[in-house]
């Protein structure tokens, strides 16, 4: 009997992490949705030696079929319809605001235009969007337009997966698929300097890249979504962390710095028309303002009732497996 199909838009880490878990659980068929040639795979048409020699090898999968699209409703209502796939989790991501809104708002076009994928998962992978649903402050010109438009339509089931911070950061670089994102990162691993928002007492949510993802498997399982999915590893700090890390890795590190929040309102002013060093500072705000905080009345009802085959790391826990794993 053939398997349920997902299909992912987007080719990046958390896309690669995603895969991984998506081969490990067996329940599915993935097709991976992207703009890029290179990541062509062996399934797709017009594929070059050239193309075959930079594709990953792990997207060279029984399982796994890669699709070229331009990302407009027309093409993905097509590779929707031809693939049978019934749920769409996107994973794409840029910092063009305005292609990122309607890239997004193009495939939920292409759900509702087609005749099997009924479910949506938007590209916000974050902190706690049900009650900061503007933080970050660019969310509310990226991410907020889109629940605007699920909200106000009916014929597509869709849901929001917040997780608060990526937990990946604690390991070496080359144990997660995460990218480093320069000062948006508390721990700089090369360097060995933390980074710290806020105080750093303030409480942070976080959670594994793979056990967020493991968590997504699930909720593509059940019957019912709802609207808002709250996970998280642990809440904890980040002065809390970076000791976590410094008596981990034996190790004091180079130079702790903070990032505070009058330091970050002033640069907020004297940037304001600056949008790159603006995401960054907005992503300060967001590690020091609660956003990223997990709630335990949303959280732990949920994890019974829907995630009991998923085991959410803490911080010791994580960088215990980063000495056992090659992948954490």
């Amino acid at each position: 009997m053939a398997k349920p199909v997902i299909a992912v838009a987007g080719a990046g880490d958390l896309a690669k992490v995603f895969l991984e878990e998506s081969w490990a659980d067996g329940t599915f068929d993935v097709v991976v949705c992207t703009s890029k040639v290179r990541m062509a795979s062996r399934h797709a048409q017009n594929k070059t030696h050239t193309d075959q020699k930079q594709m990953k090898e792990w997207y060279d999968k029984p399982n796994i079929n890669v699709a070229i699209t331009d990302y407009s409703v027309e093409s993905m209502t097509e590779l929707l319809n031809s693939t049978g796939a019934v749920a769409l989790y996107v994973f794409y991501i840029t910092f063009d605001y305005p292609v990122f809104v309607k890239v997004h708002s193009d495939l939920l076009d292409a759900c509702i235009a087609s005749k099997s994928c009924k479910r949506f998962v938007p590209s916000e992978w974050c902190g706690n969007a049900l009650d900061f649903p503007r933080t970050p402050r660019f969310y509310g010109e990226t991410r907020l337009p889109i629940r605007e438009k699920l909200c106000a339509q009916t014929e597509v089931e869709w849901t929001v997966i917040c997780l608060g911070f990526f937990m990946d950061y604690v390991v070496p670089s080359h144990q997660t698929y995460l990218k480093d994102y320069g000062e948006m990162d508390p721990w700089h691993r090369e360097k060995w300097v933390a980074t710290l928002m806020g105080t750093g007492d303030e409480m942070v949510g976080m959670t594994s890249s793979r056990d967020v993802m493991k968590a997504a498997i699930e909720i593509a399982k059940l019957p019912k979504w709802e609207n808002y999915f709250f996970i998280v590893g642990e809440n904890t700090t980040l002065n809390k962390v970076t000791k976590q890390m410094e008596e981990f890795y034996g190790r004091k590190f180079n130079k702790i710095q903070y990032k505070t929040k009058e330091y970050t309102e002033a640069e907020m002013e004297i940037n304001k028309d600056d949008v790159e060093r603006q995401s960054v500072l907005d992503v300060f705000e967001w590690l020091y303002n609660g956003a990223t905080y997990m709630p335990e009345e949303y959280y732990k009802p949920q994890r019974e009732k829907y995630f009991t085959n998923v085991k959410f790391r803490t911080v010791a826990e994580l960088l215990a497996d980063s000495k056992v794993k090659e992948l954490v």
